[in-house]
């Protein structure tokens, strides 16, 4: 193995971690230093779904993975102010795409292209084309479909 004792340490001498070694004992360090505050904001997690008239007798004592999000929300909104609707007035759509067009664009050396008058399944849905930069080769196609609507699949990743 080159002279290292596995491949995660042959991987990692030229990464800032520098060995197996170091990069558990970091992320012990880090498991220690947050799991007591985990730990209390779990708790408090499951006080509010105690509270929720609407949450199901026999489940109140649990957080499932489904309710974090949920419940997470409610806790910032009542323990900080948070309004996300409030936040969301500071990105509008239109700067957060082009800016996430960008970084991609520079990190991959690509250029997006709408195109017009595509084949699309509604009128909110926008067609790219990826072109190379360096070579002006068209690398491929993307759907961008950003809105919810009657019909569209509604799972919390996929609006």
């Amino acid at each position: 193995m080159l002279g290292h004792d596995s491949h995660c340490d042959f991987i990692l001498q030229e990464k800032m971690i520098g060995t197996q070694a170091a990069a558990r004992e970091f992320l012990l360090d880090i498991h220690t230093r947050l799991a007591p505050l985990a730990k209390e904001e779990l708790a408090a997690l499951v006080a509010l779904k105690q509270k929720d008239e609407s949450a199901a007798a026999a489940d109140k004592g649990v957080i499932h993975g489904w309710d974090t999000a949920y419940y997470s929300r409610i806790l910032k909104e009542d323990t900080l102010g948070l309004d996300t609707e409030k936040i969301r007035e500071y990105f509008p759509l239109g700067h957060v795409k082009t800016a996430i067009f960008g970084i991609y664009q520079e990190m991959l050396h690509v250029r997006f292209e709408k195109v017009e008058g595509g084949n699309v399944w509604h009128p909110e849905v926008e067609l790219y084309q990826v072109r190379d930069v360096s070579t002006d080769e068209c690398c491929g196609h993307f759907f961008l479909d950003l809105f919810s609507r009657d019909g569209k699949f509604g799972h919390q990743c996929v609006s």
